[in-house]
């Protein structure tokens, strides 16, 4: 209703050029239209208290595939279920597949069929405590299930998107490769640097990252967005040239497919979505001919993510990841002033100068 209301006010004030209070009104009626939409994202169906602790014949697509570091598996599938009592409920939705053994050998896409018995999350033990339900909520998760045996979940076929199944097989492969090749603690790390998978790290190898503090090179964002960046076009470049191309942005278009790929491999976290956003569309500004503003592209980029997942916003990922960004935005142009009494044309005051804007960006 209160955005509803907005709309006029927010029309008047533009035609008459007021441009300050008419964006000042368009900020509140985004906000207004996003906790409406947060608000029906993590409203659970109403079917759901119906079927709780019955048992259910459950039919899906697995759209994720994850290993805990408790123990076990679980499979995240969107599908339906249907109560086996007369007459049935039918619940459609998002449904968590907990196994606290073994692992589940589905992957994204597969179509499966099981039975069991549906639970809501658990909640927190102690008041502050973290809530697993709401947490799962913001997710569109409202229900779990526990498998004792993971041969219970049998598959009936593919589904799901193309180009995230062929996705998967190509993370599927590359982790195959990395076994194959390099020693298991080794490769424990490489894929924890490569692919943000950190459940494999031991806990003295991980508790070493922690003490040097260096564990911020296991959580994939944009530094190895830029890192995947520079060198795809580096590789690019120089084919172009070889291929006497005169355009040079015919360069940038694998650049920004194999950021695409890599984004997907990784899983779409709020650090990657957002250096890749960032990165794609200061590309893209390139390629108009257009100046680049970092707390606009920021914008675009959040604003992206929250349309399509609205509970990110009360991610502490999400939160640190747009606040650092917007930060060194920020502060960085003050530290610039403070750093041209380094710069000089000899090759040590330079030196000097990058190492203490790369401490400032870190600090």
């Amino acid at each position: 209703i209160l955005s509803l209301i907005l709309i006029i006010p927010i029309f008047v004030a533009y035609k008459k050029r007021w441009l300050s209070f008419s964006s000042a009104l368009l900020v509140l009626l985004f906000l207004f239209i996003g906790f409406l939409q947060y608000k029906i994202a993590i409203t659970p169906p109403d079917s759901l208290n119906r079927l709780l602790y019955q048992q259910v014949k459950m039919q899906g697509t697995v759209i994720d595939n994850r290993k805990e570091r408790s123990g076990g598996s679980s499979l995240i599938l969107k599908g339906a279920a249907v109560s086996i009592s007369d007459p049935s409920i039918t619940m459609k939705g998002r449904i968590l597949i907990r196994s606290w053994e073994d692992t589940f050998p589905q992957s994204y896409g597969d179509m499966v069929r099981l039975e069991g018995k549906i639970t809501r999350p658990r909640l927190p033990r102690n008041p502050g405590a973290f809530n697993y339900r709401k947490y799962l909520a913001r997710r569109g998760i409202f229900a779990t299930m526990t498998i004792d045996d993971v041969s219970a979940v049998r598959k009936i076929g593919t589904g799901g998107n193309v180009f995230l199944r062929w996705v998967h097989r190509l993370r599927g492969r590359i982790e195959t490769t990395i076994d194959e090749i390099v020693p298991p603690k080794s490769a424990s790390v490489l894929k924890g640097i490569t692919l943000g998978d950190r459940l494999e790290i031991s806990e003295d190898i991980y508790n070493a990252f922690l003490r040097t503090g260096t564990s911020r090179i296991l959580a994939v964002s944009g530094l190895h967005i830029g890192i995947i960046a520079g060198w795809t076009f580096m590789l690019f470049n120089p084919i172009r040239k070889l291929l006497r191309l005169k355009s040079k942005y015919i360069a940038y278009i694998p650049v920004i497919l194999v950021i695409i790929v890599y984004a997907s491999m990784i899983g779409f976290r709020a650090s990657v979505v957002r250096a890749s956003a960032l990165v794609i569309m200061a590309i893209i500004a390139v390629a108009l001919d257009r100046d680049t503003d970092l707390f606009n592209l920021l914008a675009i980029a959040a604003m992206g993510i929250l349309v399509y997942h609205p509970g990110a916003f009360f991610d502490a990922g999400f939160q640190l990841s747009f606040g650092v960004v917007a930060s060194i935005a920020y502060l960085m142009p003050y530290w610039e002033r403070q750093l041209e009494r380094y710069k000089g044309e000899k090759w040590y005051r330079r030196v000097c100068y990058r190492v203490l804007q790369l401490s400032l960006i870190h600090i």
